[in-house]
């Protein structure tokens, strides 16, 4: 390979001792090529709202089951009612001692210590695949790296119910860790992403679209859980919605960059 005076700057650089860059290609499928000729929008925009939409994803799978938590869990709460002796009491009220069921669905009979260890095991996994997340991006590219992240993560999500109801609050914390593990490579992997696609004078811009996502993800994943779970719904529908989102997500990443 020659430059514009003649130079071979193969053997340049190996005098040198610099590393020949090579060219890279994208293996680009006949449909992805396709969506690309015929969209005006840049790639670097398209990369802005897709990347918004997964880290939204990222923190709503992420924060779900500290809503649906409330609902799952079965504790019963005993009391001892005092009436005064000089008023007539209701007809359905029965003094003494009595056992009160909170929720329909709760099935699960963890205390405080069990639910707090069950919420924290997504952030041992997540804390741990930050580095090597970012390793893979710089080796292997981001986009690959934080899809399939994401996507392990989805997976994981949507069988949540299945997870809990054949293994329990272990089986729940493994997989809260494994979630974490999926995750953790999502900010690495967009952060090299963007240095990479984005020229540096809209590297702010299309930094804070995408990770402002963070903040949009918790407030609707709090506020769609609440949704889903009013009227003593099951709590596996949250799971399955925010499952489901992240799964449809992942279709449309590898089309679209």
């Amino acid at each position: 390979m020659e430059d514009e005076n003649g130079v071979n700057q193969t053997q340049a650089h190996n005098l040198l001792g610099l590393k020949t860059p090579v060219p890279q290609r994208r293996n680009d499928t006949a449909l992805t090529k396709t969506l690309r000729s015929c969209c005006v929008i840049p790639q670097r925009y398209i990369l802005g709202v897709m990347g918004l939409l997964g880290v939204c994803n990222a923190y709503t799978m992420r924060v779900c089951l500290n809503l649906a938590i409330t609902q799952m869990v079965n504790r019963t709460k005993s009391s001892t009612e005092h009436f005064d002796p000089d008023a007539c009491p209701s007809d359905d009220i029965v003094g003494g001692n009595h056992t009160i069921t909170l929720k329909p669905y709760a099935i699960f009979d963890w205390d405080e210590k069990t639910q707090g260890l069950i919420l924290s095991g997504f952030y041992y996994g997540y804390a741990a695949t930050q580095v090597p997340g970012g390793y893979l991006a710089e080796k292997f590219g981001g986009k690959w790296t934080l899809g399939v992240g994401l996507l392990s993560t989805a997976l994981f999500t949507f069988l949540t119910p299945i997870v809990i109801r054949a293994g329990g609050a272990t089986w729940l914390f493994i997989l809260r860790v494994l979630q974490g593990m999926g995750e953790g490579p999502t900010m690495p992997a967009l952060m090299i992403m963007l240095a990479r696609w984005v020229p540096p004078h809209e590297r702010g811009f299309q930094g804070a679209l995408v990770f402002g996502g963070a903040q949009i993800g918790n407030i609707f994943g709090s506020f769609m859980s609440g949704i889903l779970l009013s009227d003593g719904r099951d709590w596996a529908y949250v799971f399955y919605f925010f499952g489901g989102f992240g799964i449809l997500w992942f279709t449309l990443w590898p089309v679209v960059l």
